[in-house]
């Protein structure tokens, strides 16, 4: 059985407050924690809206988050919550970047276009402009890197129909009382590998 002290701080009888170091002990490190362990957290909130359209991939506007792992053998878990209105059928498909680095994309299928993630919403409905849905996406990514990283999310709509349109933090249909606006964020974990 193991016993364990727990307290604030140690005062020495002349009223000295030793450090922890002045103990002989020395602080954790990140190099000190076990696989699995959290290390740092970072998130961006978007709080604005945009609006892309036509038939190559853009980078989301104003949403990015970057961090610098502690160690190379990390792994950064990124999460992404980006809330997406669209005209009716753009179906937007997602793709993410590390730096100027694609990551991993599913393989394409005939001639369709391939991607990390996607969203696909109509009813066919004339309700679909006022829809705004939120694409949640986790992904566990091995950079192998101590440098700064800055992750990226471009999107494009379906087809090559250049009239299709994305919002972010938007419905489609805005100035009415059935319109409403809301904020995303992109959060990157780093894991002790």
């Amino acid at each position: 059985m193991t016993s364990i002290i727990k307290v604030d701080a140690i005062q020495m009888s002349n009223g000295d407050t030793p450090s922890i170091s002045d103990m002989g002990f020395s602080a954790l490190t990140a190099t000190d924690m076990p696989a699995g362990s959290v290390i740092q957290i970072v998130q961006t909130v978007k709080t604005d809206t945009a609006s892309i359209t036509g038939n190559i991939f853009v980078e989301v506007p104003g949403y990015s988050v970057s961090i610098t792992p502690q160690s190379a053998s990390n792994k950064v878990m990124i999460d992404v919550c980006l809330h997406v209105g669209e005209t009716q059928d753009a179906f937007p498909v997602f793709r993410m970047y590390r730096n100027d680095t694609e990551l991993q994309i599913a393989s394409p299928a005939a001639a369709g276009t391939s991607g990390m993630f996607g969203k696909t919403t109509t009813q066919n409905s004339s309700r679909d402009p006022y829809l705004l849905e939120p694409v949640n996406f986790k992904f566990l990514d091995t950079p192998n890197s101590t440098s700064a990283l800055t992750y990226t999310i471009k999107c494009r709509p379906f087809g090559n129909d250049t009239s299709r349109v994305i919002h972010f933090n938007r419905s489609s249909t805005v100035g009415d009382a059935n319109q409403y606006t809301v904020i995303s964020t992109f959060t990157a974990t780093e894991i002790a590998g």
